[in-house]
């Protein structure tokens, strides 16, 4: 076989009208393409992709990038502490204005991620109930700003993200080296 014919029918975009092409493959002796032709009037027309100014342009959504706002749990909440009763002045005062900044500037919010981080002291098991815990009093808080409830999302994510590392032998030294870990982030997923 030295020759492949083969009919197309393509729909001209007037209901069940169309236009019948002849496409033609010719081979050599080591059966490798050695021509293509179209028969047919504009039949190799049809399959140019049409120019720039007609083919619809994708609206793409512009990506939100989140705000993040990282707070240490040192100026959050008093030392090991987790619960409403244990939030600092300062930390109160850093998450009215997040919630203040959110409510104002805010079009549209998608989501909010509250997660919550610990240092290694302690057991992992302890150490994921803490982060937790504090990611939670966070969310509460903020809910009772003002911050719709239904935005929020809370995990603990215990030592496994640690900021620094640390190998102070003297306790009081070793928890002020990894201070940095001990924090509650927040992502602001929201249209500005």
């Amino acid at each position: 076989m030295r020759e492949w014919n083969y009919i197309f029918h393509f729909r001209t975009g007037a209901g069940p009208e169309y236009i019948t092409c002849q496409y033609m493959v010719r081979f050599n002796a080591d059966v490798l393409t050695n021509g293509m032709y179209w028969k047919g009037p504009g039949c190799a027309d049809l399959l140019r992709p049409p120019p720039a100014a007609a083919r619809p342009v994708a609206t793409v959504p512009p990506a939100v990038v989140p705000a993040k706002t990282t707070l240490g749990a040192d100026g959050l909440f008093r030392f090991d502490g987790r619960s409403l009763a244990d939030l600092l002045p300062e930390g109160r005062r850093k998450l009215d204005a997040l919630a203040s900044d959110i409510k104002g500037s805010v079009r549209s919010v998608n989501a909010i991620k509250v997660t919550g981080h610990t240092d290694r002291l302690g057991s992992n098991t302890y150490n994921q109930a803490l982060s937790l815990a504090r990611a939670n009093t966070v969310r509460d808080y903020l809910v009772q700003a003002g911050v719709p409830a239904q935005t929020l999302q809370v995990q603990g994510k215990g030592e496994s993200e640690p900021k620094v590392q640390c190998a102070q032998t003297r306790r009081a030294e070793l928890i002020d080296c990894l201070a940095p870990n001990r924090r509650v982030e927040i992502a602001v997923f929201a249209e500005r």
